[in-house]
């Protein structure tokens, strides 16, 4: 039941960007809802989108607000990005669960064993990342009551029209505070990607296991049948979490180099605990996509091993053939990538963005400091 709780507790996470599709039988009214729950969502966000793009420009001499302004515009732009690239590939998305959920209905007792522990592995980690995106959220809309300024909304968006008195006052304060709730989706929306990539991670363990426990021809090629089936699968789960990772890795920069810059200034304390969780998210989020990305190159690996461990030497010649086949293609593991913006995501390549998203803070920084002076 584990593995069952976590896919619902993730469902349930990104209930507002509507990323989870509904089941293939839904009935004709119910994908009528969800679609237009998803475009409702969609204006929302972009509701708020042109008003802190404007923002930006209106406040372009005061590094304070510019850094707040960009600092929510790069989460919007996230959430509404990456709302629809799950919404492209919304049918893989919908294979994928539903393979997944007919392979739970029939899993072997050690296969659970293994899905249970991978669910251990990351479980930690995606609900930290969820309860603090969301307690984000809260610190930022009650920010205006505890600020010693004047400002009196959640961010510094600029409107065509009066905003300061009567209910449109009110309107625009809840629906600020609405789409911080969906920028915390936004960000929740990295850990469904890795949740799947994590269980095709686990599938190709599985596999391992396989090819070490094969006796015979009939065996193998079960166990080759399987593989092809994996590799499919991870086709559809890579194609998704590649401009997934792609947008988080953007914005994930945007966000740490900003946020960054409210806490080493000279800010009140509320400013620094609403941007200090905002760092600290757009760290993790990114390290939430490398991990499992990460251990799915690893696992590919594996495979090959346990492949070329089968004595298929004392097989046929085609049996030997197809062996060699699988050992060459687990040399080309499954690698979550946009070709000329974003390399093989792993944590090499995590780590690889942190160096450059410091360096970048560290040069804003000094011309920050130039500029004031």
């Amino acid at each position: 039941m584990i593995f069952e709780k976590a896919v619902n507790f993730t469902k349930l996470s990104v209930g507002l960007a509507c990323s989870w599709p509904l089941r293939p039988d839904s009935t004709k009214k119910e994908k009528i809802k969800f679609e237009l729950l998803w475009c409702l969502s969609l204006a929302s966000a972009l509701g708020l989108f042109v008003p802190l793009l404007y923002s930006i420009y209106e406040y372009q001499s005061d590094s304070l607000i510019l850094t707040k302004s960009v600092c929510f515009l790069g989460a919007v732009s996230g959430f509404i990005i990456k709302v629809i690239v799950c919404r492209i590939h919304r049918k893989r998305i919908q294979a994928l669960i539903t393979e997944m959920e007919e392979f739970v209905k029939n899993t072997k007792p050690h296969e659970r064993i293994l899905l249970e522990r991978y669910v251990r592995k990351c479980s930690f980690l995606h609900v930290s990342i969820t309860i603090i995106n969301y307690m984000t959220t809260l610190v930022v809309i009650f920010g205006p009551f505890l600020m010693l300024d004047d400002q009196r909304f959640p961010t510094p968006a600029v409107y065509p029209f009066p905003i300061d008195h009567g209910p449109i006052m009110y309107l625009v304060y809840i629906h600020q505070s609405f789409v911080g709730f969906q920028c915390s989706v936004g960000a929740t929306i990295d850990c469904q990607a890795a949740f799947f990539m994590w269980y095709v991670g686990a599938r190709f363990e599985m596999l391992t296991q396989e090819f070490q426990d094969i006796q015979d021809s009939w065996g193998l090629h079960e166990s080759i049948r399987n593989h092809q089936k994996l590799l499919q699968l991870a086709e559809n789960v890579k194609h998704t979490m590649s401009y997934i990772a792609l947008t988080t890795t953007t914005m994930s920069g945007i966000g740490t180099v900003f946020s960054c810059l409210q806490l080493v200034g000279n800010q009140p304390m509320i400013v620094k605990m609403q941007f200090g969780p905002v760092a600290l998210i757009s760290i993790a989020c990114l390290f939430v996509c490398a991990w499992p990305a990460d251990n799915l190159i690893h696992v590919c690996g594996f495979v090959g091993s346990a492949a070329y461990n089968v004595p298929w030497t004392e097989m046929t010649p085609n049996a030997m053939k197809n062996v060699l086949m699988i050992i060459r293609r687990s040399q080309r593991p499954v690698v979550s990538s946009v070709g000329g913006f974003l390399p093989a995501l792993s944590l090499r390549y995590y780590a690889s963005f942190l160096s450059t998203a410091f360096s970048y803070f560290t040069t804003l920084r000094i011309t920050v400091n130039i500029d004031n002076q």
